[in-house]
């Protein structure tokens, strides 16, 4: 899995907060159609299910994944979600995803000095669990609320159901994906040098991935990211993925830790984070023995060192980044157990 980070700054694009974001339960329909992937990568293979299937339940949080009936696909109407008012301040968000490594080999790991260097200065989740292996269920999660019935890292699969983006373009907030290694915007191939679409969720959208001039806008290169950083027009949310050498997938903790002490300091020094952002940074799976994962919260008003022990999960940070902009919740990321990392945010 990777890293993430997210980055919340000023509220250019938000106002009133919402009077009680424990009233936002959100349960989409979705359509999901799978097919074994001639591309995945060798060392995350893992068979393709057949419609119906669902990660192993010792890796899922305690509520059930929406089952998937057999046939090609099932498919129902999203409903759309109730319009309500982003939260104050929400005014940037930025995941970074980094991949397969558990807790213990990054925080205390001399390997990684950066990353531990943040956890000192910043906050650290110490209780936070990926939820399935291998790393494209992970991510699904992270951006949808659910698996969609995927337990492989299948390139040619497609998911038709309300996501992150859908209701971040709801509230008439922007947002972005930025992919390291990515050859040109909205590239749909499968890999390209240590660029891996099992990376990038958002191309598994159907909704996403069938519009060229939505997909062309949102889903881009990395190197965007600091012309946007420098123009000023850096979106509401902002998804990062390193590729696989930068994210510790193909490279060292000590390689992907370095490569992110030269690209983090320039979102840090920005003005849209200097205003007020606040940045996740954590990992789509640890190893197979151990799914619990280092994640990161940094902001310039969140305490030093803070170290927040409830029980979090890739749900908790949807539904972290859905209550900072005042959306409701998305599948899993709506159940009474998920807690929000924003409930630690300052005010």
């Amino acid at each position: 899995m990777a890293l993430i980070l997210v980055a919340l700054t000023g509220c250019h694009a938000a106002s009133e907060a919402l009077e009680d974001l424990g009233h936002h339960h959100h349960h989409p329909a979705h359509e999901v159609e799978e097919q074994k992937s001639k591309d995945e990568d060798a060392g995350d293979k893992t068979p393709t299910p057949t419609a119906g299937a669902t990660p192993s339940p010792h890796l899922e949080s305690p509520t059930p994944e929406p089952s998937v009936p057999a046939g090609p696909s099932v498919s129902t109407s999203p409903v759309p979600p109730p319009i309500s008012k982003a939260a104050p301040g929400a005014g940037h968000v930025l995941l970074l995803v980094l991949e397969n490594h558990s807790f213990g080999q990054i925080i205390g790991s001399p390997d990684a000095p950066y990353l531990n260097r943040l956890a000192n200065q910043y906050g650290l989740a110490v209780n936070y669990q990926a939820v399935s292996h291998p790393s494209l269920p992970n991510y699904l999660a992270l951006t949808g609320g659910s698996a969609f019935g995927i337990t492989s890292d299948c390139t040619s699969c497609s998911v038709s159901a309300q996501n992150l983006a859908d209701q971040l373009e709801a509230r008439g907030l922007t947002w972005k994906a930025y992919l390291d290694g990515m050859p040109s915007a909205c590239f749909t191939g499968a890999s390209s040098g240590e660029y891996a679409k099992k990376h990038n969720p958002f191309l598994y959208y159907t909704d996403i991935a069938s519009d060229p001039t939505r997909c062309q806008r949102s889903i881009v290169p990395l190197a965007t990211l600091s012309q946007d950083i420098a123009a000023g027009t850096l979106p509401n949310f902002s998804f990062v993925a390193p590729d696989q050498c930068h994210d510790m997938h193909s490279c060292s903790v000590a390689k992907g830790d370095a490569w992110l002490g030269s690209f983090l300091p320039g979102v840090l020094g920005s003005p849209a984070f200097q205003a007020g952002g606040t940045i996740f940074i954590t990992f789509d799976e640890g190893t197979h023995s151990d799914n619990h994962v280092a994640t990161l919260v940094i902001g310039p008003h969140v305490r030093g060192g803070g170290q927040f022990a409830a029980s979090y999960d890739h749900y908790s940070l949807l539904r972290t980044v859905e209550d900072l902009f005042g959306l409701d919740h998305l599948g899993r990321a709506s159940a009474q157990q998920t807690a929000s990392l924003a409930d630690v945010l300052p005010r």
